[in-house]
């Protein structure tokens, strides 16, 4: 089960301090909920210029199309090493493994996915679909193992989930008990950007439209 945090002022007061659970569901910043600020010297940076798109960091990707290469080049010497059938097993497994990482690896370093884009009118999602800043009621950190996302609670899910594919609202749907109600969630942890700043900008944005 997913963990979800606030991003409030009170979550900031010590670098060591425990920041509160969010509660479930998400509560919406109409009451209050909404993150105020995040970062060094308790200031979250600006927010870009927009359109500002969020892409996989090259930096992981780099790290394990390395580690993909190296061990595929192992698992070949391996291979021409062994004198058996027997002995192709095991350096066989670790070449199709490592090169199962390092093709894709490569791949995404040259050419990066975007994960999101941060917009005027609200979160551009692939394929085109716009999440309207008006429609977000609450942004956390839902912590899931190996990363954290950006949990968002909707106005209304059922319409968004409309928009999507089927695949996608599935998807969507069978991830909020991991997420602990959360209805949309953002990668964060492979944009490169911290994932609470990334909340917090989303959070601004939002509390803005919701202002005017």
């Amino acid at each position: 089960m997913g963990s979800q945090e606030t991003i409030g002022a009170d979550a900031i007061a010590g670098a060591d301090a425990a920041r509160p659970s969010f509660a479930n569901p998400l509560p919406s910043m109409e009451e209050g909920a909404g993150p105020e600020v995040f970062g060094a010297g308790n200031q979250a940076p600006a927010i870009p210029p927009l359109p500002a798109a969020f892409r996989v960091s090259r930096t992981r990707f780099g790290i394990m199309a390395v580690c993909g290469t190296l061990g595929t080049g192992l698992g070949g010497w391996l291979l021409s090493l062994a004198d058996t059938g027997a002995d192709l097993v095991a350096p066989g497994f670790l070449t199709a493994v490592a090169a199962f990482i390092a093709l894709p690896s490569i791949y995404m370093l040259f050419k990066p996915r975007t994960l999101f884009t941060l917009t005027e009118g609200g979160i551009l999602l692939p394929r085109d679909i716009l999440l309207p800043w008006r429609e977000i009621t609450g942004v956390g950190l839902v912590q899931l193992p190996g990363q954290t996302h950006i949990g968002l609670q909707l106005r209304d899910p059922e319409t968004f989930y409309s928009k999507v594919s089927p695949g996608m609202a599935f998807l969507f749907r069978a991830s909020t008990p991991m997420t602990n109600g959360a209805p949309v969630t953002l990668s964060a942890s492979m944009t490169g950007t911290k994932p609470a700043v990334l909340a917090t900008w989303i959070a601004r944005l939002a509390d803005q439209a919701r202002a005017t």
